[in-house]
């Protein structure tokens, strides 16, 4: 019986890939980092944290390391004033929020991002106050496709695993979600092409967007 529901965050509740890459070449040109072949559409970065995302393209660019902590706060500081000035919300969140409101279930964001991204879009969005328990990058030791990012929200949410179903964009969510044990819904992000580079095959069903949802959707 489901008795929670999931939510990936970034392509999937809010689109904000403009937002990471702008952020991201701005922290590097602050510290001479090349960032000429950065692109918003790297489908490797999909799902991962930003830590994790910079710490690679740090490593790829051959840039000190010991900097990392700076370039990293940087990058974190200019992608929450973009986000401050506009939240954009994924075509159909609305509408989906409103039909798994209907089923009276536990609700968590799940997210790969830096908390205070998350409560600042949920508060923009007015959903502060939907959802019961929100998991940041910073609560977990290990990102997507590791499972402990679902699993610290079922835990969070007091219920068993295979109690929850997850809703992804990602590859390395929805790999996440079923190394948990969850059910997990594939909406895949259609822009710049990654739908086509995401491998979403493990995932128990695929809709096209956050409009095709209904109660049915969770008869698991």
């Amino acid at each position: 019986m489901i008795k929670a529901i999931i939510f990936d965050f970034d392509e999937l509740m809010v689109n904000h890939i403009d937002y990471h890459l702008q952020s991201s070449i701005f922290a590097c040109k602050q510290f001479g980092i090349d960032s000429s072949d950065l692109s918003d559409a790297n489908p490797q970065y999909m799902g991962m944290r930003v830590s994790d995302i910079m710490r690679d393209i740090m490593h790829r660019k051959g840039a000190d390391m010991s900097q990392f902590d700076d370039v990293l706060a940087v990058r974190q500081k200019e992608f929450l004033r973009l986000v401050g000035e506009k939240v954009i919300p994924m075509p159909g969140l609305f509408y989906a929020i409103d039909v798994v409101r209907s089923l009276h279930l536990k609700y968590a964001v799940a997210s790969s991002g830096i908390f205070a991204y998350v409560t600042e879009c949920l508060k923009q969005l007015n959903l502060a106050n939907f959802f019961d328990v929100i998991v940041s990058g910073e609560d977990l030791d290990k990102g997507k496709p590791d499972p402990q990012t679902f699993l610290v929200a079922a835990q969070k949410l007091g219920v068993h695993p295979n109690e929850c179903v997850v809703i992804e964009d990602a590859q390395y969510g929805i790999k996440a979600a079923k190394a948990a044990g969850m059910y997990c819904i594939a909406i895949p992000y259609h822009g710049n092409g990654m739908d086509h580079t995401q491998d979403i095959s493990a995932a128990d069903i695929e809709l096209n967007s956050l409009n095709d949802i209904t109660k049915e959707t969770f008869s698991f």
